[in-house]
């Protein structure tokens, strides 16, 4: 009867109004407030999964685009078509706006581009793999 109750296969009149007339008036009350709480959780639940998952869903686009603009960055800069980038064409290239507006979008600091170049290249070789 609960289910029933909760899913909207009775009405919550039906099911309270014995229990107000036979037993009690607050036995009743009990139960509606029972059926309001559950269905009210139960929706809740099903909210959050559902922007839980949206949210994963937005996050994963918004990287996936950050990295196809900064390898889109990394390719204006390599002028040599390398596939490679080293340190003084990612000096030049931090310099231009595009890239402080990428850096910005990221929220990294303009004054961190050194410890970012040495972050992004793991090998240690002075230049950065973008490919």
């Amino acid at each position: 009867s609960l289910y029933q109750a909760m899913s909207g296969g009775i009405d919550w009149r039906d099911l309270a109004e014995p229990l107000v007339e036979s037993i009690s008036p607050i036995q009743g009350f009990v139960m509606v407030l029972y059926v309001a709480f559950t269905v009210l959780a139960l929706s809740n639940v099903v909210t959050g999964v559902f922007v839980e998952g949206a949210l994963k869903t937005a996050k994963q686009h918004e990287e996936a685009f950050m990295v196809e603009r900064l390898h889109e960055l990394f390719e204006k800069t390599d002028v040599y078509r390398t596939g490679r980038i080293n340190t003084e064409q990612f000096r030049e290239r931090f310099n231009s706006p595009d890239m402080r507006e990428y850096l910005e979008q990221m929220n990294v600091n303009p004054e961190e581009a050194a410890s970012l170049f040495h972050l992004l290249d793991a090998d240690g070789s002075g230049s950065i793999d973008y490919d």
